[in-house]
């Protein structure tokens, strides 16, 4: 995950996984650091009421940073 927030950002991580399932959540705090993990937490509560837009935008920003990733 750290990859990804080098190649994303942690507001696009947050937006992204801020309306998901919990036990999606809890995964992916769980491979995270803490000080990560309470960083992108905050950030999520500063989305109060994000569109759909903006969710999938942010979303599909992560899953390119994923695909750069596995590409290397």
């Amino acid at each position: 995950m750290r990859k990804v927030f080098r190649l994303s950002t942690v507001g696009n991580a947050a937006l992204a996984f801020k309306d998901a399932p919990e036990n999606v959540k809890r995964k992916l705090f769980g491979v995270i650091e803490p000080v990560y993990a309470d960083f992108v937490r905050e950030t999520m509560g500063l989305f109060k009421n994000p569109s759909e837009a903006e969710v999938e935008m942010a979303r599909q920003e992560i899953l390119h940073a994923l695909q750069k990733i596995r590409a290397r």
